[in-house]
């Protein structure tokens, strides 16, 4: 059988079926050696006819048993080839598989943000890697990649814990009701990272957008509070697919100190949602400890941590409660109302001017309803999006400092609607204070993360927020015009 060696040596590199017909033509060979030397056995017999026929008839029955044995060879020498072959085949995928996975950039910190306004969005990386990078982004073609990609560079300032940094570009000009390929390049060693999906806005008007209160992650642990913020943001797009941004009311993070700080705005940017659905953030009374929001989501041409942007006919301010200058934040918030003229206009904050929860009487907060809450009813808010209490409310429409008793409906101007959002990972909760308020319409004591959906369309603002654990609808409210 030496005439066979090398015909099933693996590393030459030929495919399965090559490899299986040299084995079948071994046996073929092997097979025609031992016909010709039985039946030349059987014509060399100098014996009669009887024994003749016996002994012809005995080589044939041997002949089939050789051939039997053959056949069994063979098919053991198929069955290893083929396992061999596909363990091979396998662990060179996983190899290959692990070397790219080890190549690309890792992006597990990069978030999307809401850009200025629907035909742009921002990309937020936070990164351990000092090097020039640039953003890639294009529609793809038909084969799944971009013709042309748009090249922006990235812009790099320190991320406030030592060897961090964030890197943010725009994403711009985008076309309506489009799905966009983008990812990070190292302009020096080629190296990129996973594709990413972004999807605009259609064309139509009407538009939704989730919003989410206080995240916390770290309240209950670093970890398990990421996984139940993964959870959330799963289940949220799940239940509301067409949301084209999600708000978040402050205190992404629990800690003060720096470096806990650090793992725990990791764990807020993990989810791959965020990587696909832009995020409007503001700053909370557990982020004012240091300066990492400030680092990470200070916006270029800021001069606080107070940013707008216009979103089809919606004005959406976020304004800062950490801030101590209450007049600088008020003249900031009416430049923007009349720079901006819109048909709604929507305010976020951390700290909720009428809650009904164990802070609805801090000095802080009656300091911020005396200040605000009159310049928002002067300027026509319709919608004021807050957190800090960790229980969620809803409010009579307001007038300034009172109550109107309306329960959502037909809005007259000056009206204002304030929502306070509840706890989006579950992670920590308080009671109702036991003072009465007199304009809470809907206050949830049930300890259950929620998340507000909230669509725009026309002059109807529609809101409905849900059970995160059941998925059911718990609260609804529409604002007319």
């Amino acid at each position: 059988m030496w005439f066979c060696d090398g015909f099933g040596d693996r590393r030459a590199g030929r495919g399965k079926i090559v490899k299986l017909s040299q084995y079948v033509l071994c046996g073929y060979l092997m097979h025609k050696m031992y016909s010709i030397k039985l039946t030349g056995t059987a014509d060399s017999s100098k014996i009669k006819d009887s024994e003749a026929i016996m002994n012809k008839n005995s080589i044939k029955s041997d002949r089939a048993q050789i051939a039997a044995i053959i056949g069994g060879i063979l098919l053991l020498f198929a069955a290893f080839f083929i396992a061999f072959s596909v363990q091979d085949q396998k662990q060179g995928e996983n190899r290959e598989g692990m070397i790219q996975e080890a190549a690309r950039l890792d992006t597990s910190g990069l978030i999307l943000e809401v850009g200025e306004d629907e035909r742009s969005v921002r990309v937020n990386w936070y990164s351990n890697e000092k090097s020039d990078f640039e953003l890639q982004y294009g529609i793809p073609s038909g084969d799944g990649e971009p013709d042309n990609y748009v090249s922006v560079p990235l812009s790099r300032r320190k991320g406030g814990v030592g060897g961090t940094f964030r890197y943010t570009a725009n994403m711009t000009a985008l076309e309506a009701d489009s799905r966009y390929v983008y990812r990070i390049l190292e302009t020096g060693s080629g190296e990129m990272s996973r594709d990413y999906i972004y999807r605009t806005a259609q064309v139509e008007e009407m538009f939704t957008f989730l919003f989410a209160g206080d995240p916390q992650i770290g309240a209950e642990g670093t970890e398990e509070d990421s996984k139940k913020w993964d959870e959330t943001l799963k289940k949220s797009v799940s239940l509301v697919p067409e949301a084209s941004f999600i708000i978040t009311a402050g205190d992404q993070t629990d800690s003060s100190d720096k470096k806990k700080a650090n793992k725990q705005y990791l764990g807020f940017r993990s989810p791959d949602v965020l990587k696909e659905l832009p995020a409007a953030v503001n700053r909370g009374n557990h982020e004012a400890g240091n300066d990492l929001y400030e680092k990470q989501f200070q916006r270029e041409g800021q001069q606080g941590m107070e940013y707008s942007f216009l979103y089809k006919n919606v004005l959406f301010i976020a304004l800062d409660s950490m801030s101590t200058e209450p007049v600088q934040q008020i003249e900031f918030f009416r430049n923007t109302v009349e720079t901006y003229p819109a048909d709604w206009i929507v305010v976020t904050m951390h700290y909720s001017l009428f809650s009904a929860g164990s802070h609805a009487y801090d000095h802080d907060i009656i300091r911020q309803r005396e200040y605000f809450a009159p310049v928002f009813s002067e300027c026509n808010v319709d919608l004021v999006l807050a957190g800090h209490d960790h229980s969620y409310m809803r409010t009579y429409y307001m007038n300034g400092l009172n109550s109107t008793g309306k329960d959502g409906g037909k809005k007259e101007r000056g009206e204002v609607l304030y929502l306070t959002g509840g706890s989006s990972t579950g992670n920590k909760f308080y009671k109702k204070t036991k003072k009465e308020v007199g304009y809470d319409v809907f206050f949830l004591e049930d300890k259950i993360p929620v998340v507000t959906s909230v669509n725009v369309d026309g002059k109807t603002m529609t809101i409905r927020t849900f059970d995160m654990d059941s998925n059911e609808e718990i609260d609804f409210c529409e604002i007319r015009k």
